[in-house]
């Protein structure tokens, strides 16, 4: 009986129809235009996405641009005040010219590449003369009045004042010479 009425529900569709169209195949163009509308909202769904995406990644592109200039100023920057306090060290310690001479002048290659003034560059980093008086080196009145021979006089080293009298006692003479090496650098920075 079921194929009875399988019979006549086909003869009714195609009574509905009326034509000899196969419902089955009907059935199947049904199915596959919603599948069809189904994958055009997913692809603009996608596309969407990838819009996104990429504007994400522009922002990304340029947050890292950014990063990297930051980078190489905090690195010509830190170069630089490695080598003012390498210059300072080294006239506190009355040290002729030694290692660090080359670290002095490649921060003033670097310095000289990325446009800033060579002259203020080679003034800060300007080693004293080793044989000449601690007193001579002493900066004056006059030097301060000048930003760039004030950064010059600012790596020359200071007379180191000696507690407790003149005997030269050591260490209250080391630690007057690293607090005078430490305000020179803040001062140099």
């Amino acid at each position: 009986m079921s194929e009875n009425l399988a019979d006549r529900l086909d003869a009714v569709e195609r009574a509905l129809t009326e034509d000899e169209t196969d419902l089955a195949a009907v059935r199947e163009r049904a199915t596959l235009s919603a599948e069809v509308d189904r994958l055009e909202t997913r692809v603009e769904e996608l596309e969407a996405q990838v819009e996104e995406l990429n504007a994400a990644i522009e922002a990304v592109r340029g947050y890292t641009g950014n990063v990297r200039a930051v980078n190489r100023a905090v690195e010509r920057r830190a170069s630089a005040a490695l080598a003012k306090a390498e210059a300072l060290e080294a006239a506190v310690d009355g040290a002729p010219g030694g290692a660090d001479d080359g670290r002095a002048a490649e921060a003033t290659v670097d310095r000289e590449s990325d446009g800033s003034d060579p002259a203020t560059e080679r003034t800060v980093l300007r080693r004293p003369d080793a044989t000449r008086d601690r007193a001579d080196r002493r900066p004056t009145d006059e030097s301060r009045t000048d930003g760039s021979q004030r950064r010059g006089a600012a790596c020359e080293p200071r007379p180191t004042a000696i507690k407790g009298g003149s005997d030269g006692g050591g260490e209250s003479d080391g630690e007057s010479g690293t607090e005078q090496f430490i305000e020179r650098v803040r001062d140099a920075l």
